[in-house]
C-alpha cells in the first residue's frame, strides 16, 4: 500500500513537472498604417537573434502569411513560451514573396518592426524589437506599417525586368 501511494505522488509531481513546461502564451499582433489594401502580409516571429528580419531561413520559429484585405489586419500567435521575441513584417505589393529593396538595402515594399523599432541605414538590432512574452497573459503588440515610395510611385511586378 506505501508503494502505490509513492508511485500516485511521483506522477503527480511529474504532472506539475509537466504543466511548467507547456507552452500557452498567446500573442496578438495588429498590423496597422496598411496604405495599399492588395498584396499580402509576411509576419516573422523569432526568439533567435540570428534570424530576426529574415523571412526564407529554415529556422524561422514562426511566420505567418495573410491576405491583404483591411487597413489594420490581426495575427494571433498561440502556444508560446515564456521569453523574448521580435516581430518583423512586411507587406508583399507585387506577389514576388520577397522584400523589394533598392540600392543599400532600403525597402521599396512597406515594413514595420515590433516596438515600431527603426534604426538609421539599417534594420533594427532584434534587441532594439524585442519584447517579453508571458505565459498564461494575453499579449498584444502593436505595428505601423512604414512606406518608403521609389522615386516613381510604382512597384514592378514580379513578372516584369
Amino acid at each position: 500500500m506505501h508503494r502505490i501511494y509513492k508511485l500516485v505522488f511521483v506522477f503527480i509531481l511529474s504532472l506539475f513537472a509537466y504543466a511548467g513546461y507547456t507552452q500557452n502564451a498567446v500573442l496578438r499582433i495588429s498590423i496597422q498604417n496598411i496604405e495599399l489594401l492588395k498584396g499580402r502580409l509576411f509576419v516573422s516571429l523569432t526568439a533567435d537573434s540570428s534570424n530576426f528580419a529574415k523571412f526564407n531561413s529554415s529556422k524561422l520559429q514562426y511566420i505567418t502569411i495573410l491576405d491583404v484585405k483591411n487597413s489594420n489586419e490581426e495575427v494571433v500567435f498561440n502556444s508560446l513560451k515564456s521569453g523574448w521575441y521580435a516581430i518583423a513584417v512586411f507587406q508583399d505589393l507585387n506577389g514576388n514573396d520577397t522584400l523589394d529593396t533598392k540600392k543599400f538595402g532600403i525597402p521599396e515594399e512597406p515594413f514595420g518592426f515590433s516596438r515600431n523599432a527603426l534604426a538609421k541605414y539599417r534594420p533594427p538590432y532584434f534587441k532594439m524589437a524585442r519584447f517579453f512574452v508571458k505565459e498564461n497573459e494575453n499579449n498584444q503588440q502593436s505595428i505601423l506599417l512604414i512606406y518608403r515610395k521609389p522615386k516613381n510611385g510604382q512597384i514592378k511586378n514580379s513578372n516584369e525586368k
